[in-house]
C-alpha cells in the first residue's frame, strides 16, 4: 500500500481537518481510526483485510475495493495516529461504457459513413458540408479516445495527452455545432437567395468558422491544463480531478466544483448559444410562413373575386 498523504498531494484530493488528511473520490469511502491498546483493522498477506466494525470482523478481498493507510501528527496535542481509508470499488462506470460502447461504436461508423459522402460523392461544395464533416471528425474522436480510455486500463505516460486530446475534441464538437447552428440561423434569416457560392466566399467563411472553432476549445483546454498544473491559483474546490489512471475530469464529492467549472459551464454556455440561434431561426421561419400565407389568401381572395365578378355579368 501507499501513502494516503502521497496520493493526496498527487492528485490534488487533501482536506486537512482535525491534522488529518484524507483523500476523496466519486467512490463511497469509510474512515477509521486506530486507537490505543485496540486492534480493530489488520493486512492480510495476500492483500485483503479484516475490519472490526459492528462487533463482526469483516473479510474483503484485493478485489472488492481500495485501501490506504498513513499516521497523521497533531502539533498541538503531540500525539500521533494511525488513519485507515477503505473505499469500496464499484463497477458503475464500466456498467455505462459498457451500455454505450456499442452505441459509440455505431455512431462512429456513422459519422465516418457521412464524412466520407460529404468528401467525395458531394466535393465539399458548400460550406454547410465542410461544417458537418468538421463536427463529424471531432465528435468521432472523442467517441474513440473514450473508448480507449474505458478499455485500456493503464495508458501511462500517454494518459494526459489523451485525456486532454479527449477533453479538446468534446468542446470542438461543440464548438462546430455552434457554427453549424449559426450558419443555419444566418441563411434561413438571410433575405438574400445564393444558389452559387464563389470559392473564395466559401474558404472566407471556413476561415473565420476555423479561428473560432478553434479558439474556444483551445482557450477551455488550457485553462483546464494550468489549473491542473496548479500554475493557475485557484480556490481548492474548483480545481480539476485529472485522474491519471481514468485520463479523463471525474465528478467528485460534495464541495467541490471542478467538474462543473471546466466542463459544466463551458458547454452549458455553447449550448444556450446554439438554442437561442434555433429559437431565432424558428421564429424567422414562423414569420416568413406567416407572410407567405398572407400572399397566398390575398392572391386566392382576389382570383375568387374576379370570378364572382364575371359570372355576375
Amino acid at each position: 500500500f501507499f501513502s494516503i498523504t502521497k496520493y493526496s498531494q498527487e492528485y490534488f484530493f487533501s482536506i486537512v481537518s482535525d491534522s488529518i488528511v484524507l483523500f476523496t473520490d466519486s467512490r463511497p469511502c469509510r474512515k477509521y481510526t486506530a486507537k490505543k491498546g485496540v486492534f480493530n483493522f489488520s493486512v492480510k498477506g495476500d492483500g485483503g483485510f479484516l475490519i472490526f466494525e459492528r462487533k463482526v470482523w469483516k473479510e474483503y478481498k484485493v478485489d472488492q475495493l481500495m485501501y490506504c493507510m498513513d499516521t497523521s501528527f497533531n502539533s498541538t496535542t503531540k500525539q500521533s495516529r494511525n488513519i485507515f481509508q477503505l473505499c469500496t470499488i464499484t463497477n458503475a462506470n464500466d456498467l455505462k461504457f459498457k451500455i454505450s460502447a456499442p452505441a459509440m461504436i455505431i455512431s462512429c461508423i456513422c459519422l465516418l459513413i457521412t464524412s466520407l459522402t460529404y468528401i467525395f460523392v458531394y466535393k465539399l461544395k458548400k460550406i454547410i458540408q465542410r461544417i458537418i464533416v468538421c463536427y463529424c471528425f471531432f465528435l468521432m474522436l472523442f467517441y474513440i479516445l473514450t473508448t480507449l480510455v474505458h478499455t485500456i486500463r493503464d495508458l501511462g505516460k500517454y494518459c494526459e495527452v489523451i485525456g486532454f486530446t479527449l477533453f479538446f475534441s468534446y468542446i470542438a464538437s461543440f464548438a462546430w455545432m455552434n457554427i453549424l447552428c449559426f450558419d443555419i440561423y444566418r441563411t434561413v434569416g438571410s433575405m438574400k437567395t445564393t444558389f452559387v457560392q464563389s470559392t473564395s466566399s466559401i474558404v472566407k467563411k471556413m476561415t473565420c468558422y476555423s479561428i473560432y472553432a478553434a479558439f474556444i476549445p483551445s482557450a477551455v483546454t488550457l485553462f483546464l491544463y494550468l489549473a491542473n498544473k496548479h500554475i493557475l491559483k485557484l480556490p481548492s474546490s474548483i480545481y480539476p480531478r485529472l485522474i491519471r489512471g481514468k485520463c479523463i475530469i471525474i465528478k467528485t464529492g460534495l464541495g467541490t466544483y471542478g467538474h462543473i467549472v471546466h466542463s459544466v459551464i463551458p458547454v452549458g454556455v455553447l449550448i444556450a448559444i446554439n438554442v437561442v440561434f434555433f429559437i431565432k431561426t424558428l421564429q424567422y421561419y414562423l414569420q416568413a410562413k406567416s407572410e407567405i400565407n398572407r400572399i397566398t389568401g390575398a392572391f386566392i381572395n382576389g382570383k375568387n373575386r374576379k370570378l364572382l365578378i364575371n359570372r355576375q355579368k
